[in-house]
């Protein structure tokens, strides 16, 4: 069911001010269950929005606000190694698919390693005793901690 379609039989109306749009910049998804289904509205490249509903509505909708688009301008966490890292090549392989693949990120996962220009020297670096391993936004860093404890 379309959000007009929802709003026309259950109350409620939409608004978006064309002044407000901000292009690919976030995004914001509402979902929940309605009285015939799942609801889910997903607004992109919105930056300020409002949209009223009717208090039924608003009881079965949740709003869920952490992009990751946005991942980069929250908190930061930093991973050392005190020990070589088992298996570099694996490990570079996964970190690539989590951030490529399980996040969904376009950005290139060498901006969060201790990259220094090839991989040959970042291996180098990782199989020594100690060395900072990466720095990245709290979600990454903490999947990435995952995938150390697995090797």
């Amino acid at each position: 069911m379309t959000l007009e379609a929802y709003l026309a039989r259950y109350g409620g109306s939409a608004e978006i001010s064309l002044d407000s749009l901000l292009i690919e910049q976030t995004r914001a998804v509402l979902s929940g269950r309605g009285p015939e289904g799942p609801i889910s509205v997903e607004l992109q490249g919105v930056s300020e929005c409002e949209v009223r509903l009717p208090e039924a509505a608003r009881a079965v909708l949740s709003s869920h606000r952490d992009d990751p688009l946005l991942w980069d301008y929250g908190p930061r966490s930093t991973l050392f190694g005190n020990a070589p890292l088992p298996d570099p090549p694996r490990f570079f392989h996964e970190f690539h698919e989590l951030v490529r693949g399980q996040f969904r990120l376009e950005r290139d996962p060498l901006r969060y390693l201790n990259w220094q220009g090839n991989f040959m020297e970042w291996r180098d670096r990782v199989v020594s005793r100690t060395y900072l391993l990466l720095t990245a936004p709290a979600p990454i860093a903490e999947a990435a901690s995952q995938l150390l404890d697995d090797q």
